[in-house]
């Protein structure tokens, strides 16, 4: 992709990302297919049709008290971001991760400055989600690569695109994943409420307390859902669509569609909570029905399919892990010790 004399900027309250480049730029993505948080940043490279080398980059230990976090972790993820967490993002110059930033220089007319902002208060808690490893530009956590990944989508695509309902207006919607700030605020609050949540329905050690953190999940959702947008059909019929748009998806309903997408592993391993939800004990009849069709409508966009696993029962075997209360991973051992996902 080449990007000419132009600059974009994130802007929210935790910090300010400004990138200015003249490049051409390659990604690579170092993911696993079974984590939902890859997945996020995952389905936006695939809303914003960007092009990018998949690296498989972690493979889970059968036993957990071995490997890295109970894990075999791909030795370049660990080299640009040493806590092994994925999604990470490698954005290379010159069309591999090896090209650098000499590389660039060396062609004519290929220029990079990568310029981070980062206010003080985010400064001074040390939490840097962009930095330069061996001349390679690295984004991590998430929700951050989502913005990131936006604006290199809304940078370099001309037509608008994206995922939709409906771009038959040519207006471009379709791509606009953050609207505004207020959808980043929204993200992380639901990635607390509903994301966060379902691993300690997971690992809670008792029915009790494992009933306790699935009311806060199903209240997370059905906050959610009042604001997923019902308009109508050419045909006069009520259709949904998303996270307050009608239309298009935004990166609150990316934020929140992996979690969601794994309801049958909570099914799996917490049928007795899961068939209060199916009885309607902890939402109403047509929250429920809401809910089922949102997951249909949300698992058929493109952008959603091409990051799907192969066989539910591979990634129920996955999590088994967090069932038993074995799982070493980060979240694993965070949720255990009484904190959250999101703290790690």
């Amino acid at each position: 992709y080449s990007i000419l004399n132009t600059q974009y900027s994130i802007l929210n309250t935790q910090y300010s990302i400004i990138l200015s480049y003249l490049v051409v730029i390659m990604i690579t993505f170092y993911s696993a297919w079974f984590c939902p948080y890859a997945q996020r940043a995952w389905m936006t490279l695939e809303h914003h049709r960007h092009e990018y080398e998949y690296v498989e980059s972690l493979v889970v230990k059968e036993n957990q008290n071995e490997g890295n976090h109970g894990y075999d972790k791909h030795p370049r993820l660990l080299e640009l971001n040493p806590k092994g967490l994925v999604p990470t993002l490698a954005l290379s110059l010159g069309g591999s991760e090896d090209g650098g930033v000499e590389a660039a220089a060396a062609a004519p007319g290929k220029i990079v400055i990568f310029h981070v902002a980062v206010n003080g208060e985010r400064q001074q808690q040390g939490e840097n989600n962009v930095k330069v490893v061996d001349d390679v530009v690295v984004l991590t956590e998430s929700i951050p690569c989502m913005e990131y990944i936006n604006v290199m989508g809304m940078a370099m695509d001309k037509d608008g695109g994206g995922d939709s309902d409906s771009d038959d207006d040519g207006d471009g919607d379709g791509n606009i994943l953050i609207p505004d700030e207020s959808y980043i605020t929204d993200a992380n609050r639901f990635n607390q409420s509903i994301c966060s949540t379902f691993y300690k329905i997971l690992m809670q050690p008792t029915e009790e307390m494992q009933s306790e953190a699935f009311a806060v999940f199903v209240k997370g959702i059905v906050d959610f859902l009042q604001h997923v947008q019902v308009h109508s059909g050419n045909d006069g019929s009520s259709c949904g669509g998303y996270y307050k748009s009608k239309t298009s998806p935004t990166i609150v309903d990316y934020t929140v569609i992996p979690w969601l997408l794994r309801l049958f592993i909570l099914r799996h391993y917490r049928p007795k909570i899961l068939c209060q939800l199916e009885n309607n004990d902890y939402m109403s009849t047509n929250d429920y029905q809401k809910l089922m069709e949102y997951i249909t409508r949300m698992k058929e966009l493109p952008s959603v399919q091409k990051t799907l696993w192969k066989d539910d029962d591979d990634l129920i075997a996955v999590y088994e892990r967090y069932a038993t209360g074995t799982a070493e991973s980060q979240v694993g051992q965070a949720v255990r010790s009484g904190k959250n996902a999101h703290d790690i």
